[in-house]
């Protein structure tokens, strides 16, 4: 149990030294709440205009 302690606060030291250049985000998660499917312009909603989501999906990946 002390060993593990350790190794995450050798971890956490080692990995904040980096300069904030290299410590791009690798992933987003946005949690929304009564949000459907199809509620999204880049998932096909016709009227519903969401750019930023729609840039950011064209951008990324997107997980049907």
């Amino acid at each position: 149990m002390r060993l593990t302690g350790t190794l995450l606060l050798l971890t956490a030291l080692l990995g904040s030294s980096l300069t904030a250049e290299e410590r791009t985000p690798n992933f987003v998660v946005i949690f929304c709440d009564d949000l459907g499917y199809g509620d999204l312009a880049c998932f096909g909603h016709p009227t519903i205009a969401t750019p930023n989501l729609d840039r950011m999906a064209a951008e990324g990946m997107k997980f049907t």
